[in-house]
């Protein structure tokens, strides 16, 4: 494993430890990541440098992933498919990104980035007939955040087989928990959903 390879798994085990335990002591964080508070100080000198270079790599891990998704110019739904792959898969850093505060210029300007993506992104699944024009947008962007929090969460705690995650978060995204008796899809968007590439394993 590459030097950078093994810094990012240490660096998302430290952030899933935050998540649980935000109030988590050195010792604490160096034990579960598997490493010495002697390690621990060397990579961060302070929990306020610890926190600033969580918060980077989470940052830098985002812009990846919407890059890698296409996130201005793919079809939506492939879009969508690429990113909860992605942020579930990086379940950590984006949980702790999402729970924390972000205070820096760097991490209000990252933020920003994330929501006008996001923004742009649903504006078009809007337009193609995807997502219901009469939903703000913005509630659209607060309701999958949260999603993948929760997807984050489970995987953490085991209470979801992780090869079901990303399916389970589009379904709940894109229909709801009605079944259809609860008239919560049309008879197009069910087979959309059980035919079509968008919540494939």
């Amino acid at each position: 494993m590459s030097s950078d390879a093994t810094r990012g798994t240490l660096l998302r085990a430290l952030a899933a430890t935050l998540v649980e335990d935000p109030g988590a002591s050195y010792g604490r964080l160096a034990e579960t990541a598997g490493i010495s508070r002697r390690t621990l100080y060397r990579i961060a000198p302070s929990r306020e440098a610890l926190l600033d270079l969580l918060h980077l790599e989470a940052l830098a891990a985002t812009d990846v992933a919407l890059d890698r998704a296409g996130i201005d110019t793919a079809p939506p739904r492939e879009v969508l498919l690429e990113l909860t792959r992605d942020f579930i898969e990086d379940g950590p850093l984006y949980s702790f990104w999402v729970a924390g505060s972000a205070g820096s210029g760097r991490e209000l300007a990252a933020l920003a980035r994330y929501r006008g993506a996001m923004t742009k992104l649903f504006v078009r699944a809007q337009r193609e007939g995807i997502l219901r024009s009469d939903a703000p947008v913005a509630w659209l962007i607060e309701a999958y955040d949260g999603l993948l929090f929760a997807a984050s969460s489970a995987k953490r705690r085991g209470s979801v087989a992780p090869v079901e995650l990303h399916h389970h978060v589009l379904e709940s995204f894109l229909f709801g928990a009605a079944t259809d008796a609860g008239g919560s899809r049309t008879a197009a968007a069910r087979a959309d959903s059980e035919s079509g590439p968008l919540v494939s394993p």
